[in-house]
């Protein structure tokens, strides 16, 4: 699929929310959340093994990113109405969640309160609540800085982030006309994504990135011990953007959770190196619990 290719949604309140697809178009519909700040591009980076996996995987954007409008009021269980409206108009009865680093938590707001519509939750290199004490131990003190400062100024990390991004896209622009990568762990491929999906995300400026800060500190309202949906989790040890300790925390407190933690391994070498096998897994998953009178 052509990376400017999306389609639109008109919500009941009158916003945009901007998607693309990516993989099998007859297979197993999975409904990605990128990362903070991203787009739909990142799931891009899944399109091939989706397609070998057999996985329809649609990726829309959270509001205020890419072509979505924003959300000002927007809460982190008010989301999960976007992703049943999306859901409805692709006529998708029961569908798989998966989050991405910073779409983590929107793939547990949905496995709380879409239950009925979901067979899978996933998420790999992501993060419980920020707000629980140690949550932020063992992050990078970059990414700590700013996620500290986007609890007590949100705006601030929305004008800020957006700056840094836009000054660094002429390098990362450079070496993707090259072919090339900065990061021995990225190929130029994948690295070319990456620099797409950081210029879509901030389109219109940083409104998804305050849009997620405002989610990611204020009070999630998740029972985690109520959600019986299965829920899978893949997560490196040595992930010091998004560190472990939160997230094993979540998956202690879900009832019907199988998480898997990768020894020595960082923040995308979860998604980099067993890309093939977690969704080898979720559409094993998904599809054995799949009710086998469903119709698409």
């Amino acid at each position: 699929m052509d990376e400017d290719k999306h389609s639109t949604l008109s919500l009941k309140d009158g916003r945009i929310l901007s998607y693309a697809e990516y993989g099998d178009p007859q297979g197993l519909p999975m409904i990605g959340f990128h990362g903070m700040p991203g787009s739909r591009l990142f799931m891009k980076a899944f399109g091939n093994t989706a397609q070998a996996a057999g996985v329809r995987l649609i990726a829309p954007e959270r509001p205020g990113y890419g072509y979505s409008s924003a959300d000002p009021g927007g809460t982190l269980l008010g989301y999960t109405d976007d992703v049943e409206s999306l859901a409805d108009a692709l006529n998708l009865e029961r569908f798989v969640v998966l989050g991405a680093s910073g779409g983590g938590p929107y793939a547990q707001a949905c496995a709380y309160r879409l239950a009925q519509r979901l067979k899978l939750a996933a998420m790999i290199s992501s993060t419980g609540p920020f707000y629980w004490p140690g949550s932020m131990s063992g992050m990078a003190s970059v990414n700590r800085r700013i996620f500290t400062l986007g609890r007590i100024a949100p705006g601030l990390v929305g004008f800020l982030l957006p700056l840094l991004i836009r000054s660094s896209l002429p390098s990362m622009n450079k070496h993707v006309l090259a072919g090339t990568s900065p990061n021995p762990s990225l190929g130029p491929k994948v690295f070319a994504i990456i620099a797409a999906d950081q210029a879509e995300a901030i389109r219109s400026g940083g409104k998804g990135i305050v849009y997620d800060m405002k989610n990611y500190w204020r009070p999630w309202k998740i029972n985690f011990g109520e959600i019986k949906l299965k829920f899978m989790i893949w997560h490196g040890e040595a992930d010091d953007l998004a560190p472990s300790a939160s997230v094993r925390h979540v998956a202690s407190l879900l009832p019907n959770c199988t998480a898997t933690f990768f020894p020595g391994e960082g923040h995308a070498d979860a998604w980099l190196k067993h890309d093939q096998d977690i969704m080898q897994s979720i559409v094993r998953e998904g599809w054995n619990s799949w009710p086998l009178c469903m119709e698409y």
